[in-house]
């Protein structure tokens, strides 16, 4: 008998199945072919061998690719908008019993498009793709295929940014008359506007305009608001810094606030000085008051008195010099003893001698070589107290009346208040004068006198009862103490010049408080 064998062929899914059950045993492709015996029905005393032939699913790949602005692929009658792999299962052409399965890989390109950033300068337009724009055509769009994806249109936004107008304005100032040079171009206010362009630093490729604004400052000319000045033949006049005195028309340019010229203009006058009539007068005066006054009888002007004291005068402490004249009085001081002198006086009006002459004067004894006593005596103070003078002749005078028959160093009598006493008086050297007058004071529970004393004179204390006395300096410092008996006692003034104040307390209480100047 014929050898019985067959073949048979099976398919299953490896995505699906693990393998082909054949006679209750998994099979797959990779196995090899296996074979099973069973009787044939034919010749059912041989056995029949088949052997099984496994065979897996045909697989296929394809890749596809869709535009953004597409959005979506129809494959076998499906579509599909999103990314992912697809698969379809179909008989193979080559095998009929086969199934095929064909798996789509779908990609949605994304959208391609960009932006582009542009500037332009104010006033114009910027050109893109042959067109002009400005940024009122916004949004702008141009649409072209992506080098990228062929297929696929690529969309470029371009933004438009107009750059600012870029101006600005510069001042400047001139003075009438001139102009102002800018970029090589004299101007004034007359050319207003005035511009200028040039490169931004800022966008160089842009115009920048500046506009000049122009100020003209006025500049004077004052001849009608000359300065008219007066002055004395022999004064200078100081104008502007300069010194004239010779007259005439004078002018000066000046500078304003604003560094313009200013024309001022001074009209000087220069009056005739002629000093004439000229006198003088020197009243007689105390010893010691500290000051001599020449009083001037005049015509014109005068400034300054150069004096040149006699001999006897400059002996006596006076010194040469030349003094202020002050409405018409020239004041000498001094600290000397009484006398008769002269001086030499020359007139000056500034540096121009206008007058000389020589006057006398006298100097009388100071009313400090006199001492009241209580109210009925006057006392002629000796050498160590009355500033260095010795009398031998003494005559006493009431109210500038001669008091016959008093001629001693002092006068006792009954005194009247407020009454003035003098004496005329003759030193030792033969020098003859007349004191100035002492007032009679009442004399009251505590006195002192004289209050206008020299260094060291001797000062004289009146009390009722007994008390204690205390000298102090103007800034507080107790200079001497003494204890006073009931009636008179004399002290001796400070050794320093200066201003002092005296206290006297009685023993009642009673309190008072003298100042005394001590020269």
């Amino acid at each position: 008998l014929p050898e019985l064998k067959g073949d048979t062929t099976a398919y299953y899914n490896p995505d699906t199945e693990t393998a082909f059950i054949w006679h209750g045993s998994p099979y797959t492709k990779d196995d090899p072919a296996p074979t099973h015996n069973y009787y044939s029905k034919r010749n059912t005393d041989c056995d029949s061998i088949v052997t099984l032939h496994v065979k897996d699913v045909l697989h296929g790949d394809t890749t596809a690719f869709v535009c953004h602005d597409v959005g979506s692929f129809t494959w076998h009658g499906n579509t599909y908008s999103a990314d992912g792999d697809y698969n379809h299962t179909y008989k193979s052409a080559l095998d009929q019993n086969r199934d095929s399965i064909v798996t789509l890989h779908l990609t949605i390109l994304p959208e391609l498009k960009g932006d582009t950033t542009a500037y332009y300068c104010y006033g114009y337009s910027f050109e893109w793709h042959g067109t002009n724009y400005t940024d009122a055509d916004m949004p702008i769009k141009y649409t072209y295929r992506s080098k990228v994806h062929p297929d696929c249109d690529s969309i470029v936004t371009l933004k438009l940014i107009e750059l600012p107008e870029l101006k600005d304005d510069t001042i400047a100032y001139y003075c009438q008359g001139s102009s102002f040079e800018w970029h090589g171009t004299n101007y004034t206010v007359a050319n207003m506007p005035i511009t200028h362009p040039y490169k931004s630093t800022l966008y160089p490729d842009c115009d920048s305009i500046v506009t000049l604004k122009l100020i003209e400052y006025p500049t004077y000319d004052l001849q009608d608001k000359t300065e008219e000045v007066t002055i004395i033949d022999g004064e200078t006049y100081t104008w502007n810094g300069k010194e004239y005195e010779t007259e005439g028309v004078y002018s000066e340019t000046l500078e304003t606030v604003n560094k313009c010229d200013s024309i001022v203009y001074l009209n000087l006058t220069v009056q005739e000085n002629n000093v004439e009539n000229v006198s003088f007068t020197i009243a007689e005066q105390c010893a010691g008051e500290g000051a001599l006054e020449i009083a001037i009888q005049h015509t014109g002007y005068l400034t300054d008195a150069r004096l040149s004291f006699s001999e006897d005068a400059i002996r006596a402490g006076f010194e040469n010099g030349t003094y202020p004249i002050e409405d018409d009085i020239v004041t000498i001081p001094y600290n000397v003893k009484a006398g008769i002198f002269s001086v030499g006086i020359d007139l000056f009006f500034h540096s121009r001698l206008k007058h000389s002459g020589n006057e006398p004067f006298t100097l009388l004894f100071p009313s400090t070589v006199l001492e009241q006593g209580w109210m009925d005596a006057i006392f002629v103070l000796t050498h160590d107290y009355n500033g260095g003078y010795d009398f031998t002749d003494f005559q006493w005078y009431k109210k500038g009346q001669k008091l016959v028959g008093e001629t001693g160093p002092y006068l006792y009598q009954p005194l009247e208040v407020g009454a003035e006493y003098s004496a005329m008086l003759t030193e030792k050297s033969g020098l003859q004068l007349m004191t100035c007058p002492l007032i009679i004071t009442e004399h009251t529970d505590i006195s002192l006198y004289p209050t206008i004393v020299t260094r060291k004179q001797m000062i004289c204390i009146s009390v009722t009862q007994n008390a204690h006395l205390t000298m102090y300096s103007l800034m507080g410092e107790k200079v001497s103490t003494y204890s006073l008996a009931h009636g008179d006692t004399q002290i001796s003034a400070p050794s320093t010049q200066g201003i002092y104040l005296v206290e006297v307390v009685l023993e009642s209480g009673q309190r008072k408080v003298i100042k005394i100047m001590v020269r």
